[in-house]
């Protein structure tokens, strides 16, 4: 099972991440898509995407990664001069290949003032950018934030139980 957790910076990404680590996932930590834009494609971005799918195996490997492509759409966006949607879009299409094997988390803010006063930087736009994204995003994705990450963690837990149960019938 793929499990991508997605949000803005210091609301509780990584301590996820971790706490799956804990539950035998492997942790991988954010994949970046900076790298030569052809035609207004991360091509070095999405061969990695593309290798991913290729080599591992979610039905019987699970993975977590902290931050994925909608992060790099939302900060690529507002930091990097260059929105990515398109990659974005793109990349959001082929996880859906994956279907029940793969599950996006949408870590938000309790309090954004809190998570932005913590990064020394107002994050309100990203957390916006990130609000909007995950509307359009047409995968399976659940919401969470920091006081429910252990509730999320039992949450994905079933879920993957369900899936397993399922593909034994």
């Amino acid at each position: 099972m793929l499990i991508i957790i997605e949000g803005i910076d210091m609301v509780g990404k990584t301590t996820l991440a971790k706490k799956l680590e804990e539950q035998g996932f492997i942790y991988c930590k954010w994949f970046n898509m900076d790298g030569p834009i052809k035609n207004g494609i991360n091509v070095a971005f999405n061969s990695l995407v593309s290798d991913l799918f290729k080599y591992v195996d979610f039905k019987n490997k699970d993975v977590v990664i902290d931050r994925f492509h909608l992060t790099e759409y939302v900060y690529g966006s507002l930091e990097r001069n260059h929105s990515g949607k398109e990659d974005c879009l793109a990349i959001d299409k082929k996880l859906q290949i994956l279907g029940e094997d793969f599950l996006l988390v949408y870590v938000k803010p309790e309090d954004l003032n809190f998570s932005s006063a913590l990064h020394k930087k107002d994050l309100s736009e990203h957390s916006r950018l990130f609000d909007e994204i995950i509307k359009e995003t047409k995968c399976k994705h659940i919401a969470t934030s920091w006081g429910q990450l252990d509730k999320t963690v039992e949450e994905i837990k079933a879920y993957k139980e369900r899936r397993k149960s399922n593909e034994e019938y």
